[in-house]
């Protein structure tokens, strides 16, 4: 499952090296972050709205189609015995089929609201995270196949992220020594 990940990594690592190699350690990792978050987000905004549509609202709509059928039904069965004894049936049976339509008529607007009323962009990052701390975790076992010894690409970032601050600091010391 992880494979397209360490294709999509070496391929963010391989461009940012070509452009600012010293900058590779810290930021191949970030970008490749931000590169998912674009994905999730173009899923919750597109891809689930059509989903939505296309499939969601017209199964809300067929099983309440099929359950106020299936209650008619029931009222058909439970009136039969009057209508065979050619009495009239009690008001209350009538009832039971006035408000299966009643229903039916108040459920078929709603089901655009019915089928998505929490927002997926939440859900999708917290699998998102999961995912990249479990292909972090796995990386070297996958990289197991190459002569280089590996270090996970969160240790690479945080490595370059620590010798480039401790670069930044020792240059301030300078600037401040010379100074003074």
């Amino acid at each position: 499952m992880t494979d397209w990940l360490d294709w999509a990594y070496t391929e963010i690592r391989d461009r940012v090296d070509d452009v600012w190699p010293q900058w590779t350690p810290m930021i191949a990792l970030p970008l490749l972050v931000l590169a998912l978050l674009i994905v999730a987000a173009q899923l919750e905004n597109r891809i689930v709205p059509l989903i939505g549509r296309l499939i969601v609202a017209p199964a809300v709509a067929a099983v309440s189609i099929l359950a106020g059928l299936a209650v008619l039904a029931l009222q058909v069965l439970l009136i039969a015995p009057w209508r065979a004894a050619r009495r009239r049936p009690p008001a209350a049976l009538y009832a039971l089929g006035d408000l299966t339509v009643a229903a039916m008529m108040r459920i078929r607007p709603l089901r655009h609201v019915v089928t998505f009323p929490f927002r997926v962009l939440p859900v999708l990052l917290i699998l998102l995270g999961v995912v990249l701390w479990r292909w972090n975790g796995t990386y070297c076992e996958r990289m197991s196949h190459l002569e280089a010894p590996c270090r996970s690409p969160y240790s690479v970032m945080y490595k370059g992220a620590t010798e480039w601050w401790q670069t930044v600091q020792a240059r301030d010391r300078q600037s401040t020594n010379a100074r003074g």
